[in-house]
């Protein structure tokens, strides 16, 4: 998952830093359910969306991108809850 213990030991910080703010703000952890059912939905508006409206779905998911070699790297996806999400 990780390509070495440091990225692991970050990993695991910024997974503990989100838990600690959901708890703070109030919202739920989604279910499996409904992130499979969001990402449904995502998938069918990526299907029938121009290439200007992929781009701004893009950056409703996507926090960050590092690039680790010339034509390697990595992209943040975020998969935070909201409020009113089940659980």
């Amino acid at each position: 998952m990780f390509g070495s213990s440091s990225q692991a030991r970050d990993g695991a910080q910024e997974n503990y830093e989100l838990e600690r703010q959901l708890a703070e703000g109030g919202l739920n952890r989604p279910s499996a359910d409904y992130v499979q059912l969001m990402w449904s939905a995502f998938i069918s508006l990526w299907d029938g969306s121009s290439d200007a409206e992929r781009t701004g779905l893009t950056s409703l998911v996507v926090s960050g991108v590092e690039t680790t070699e010339q034509e390697r790297g990595f992209c943040r996806l975020l998969f935070t809850a909201e409020g009113n999400a089940p659980t």
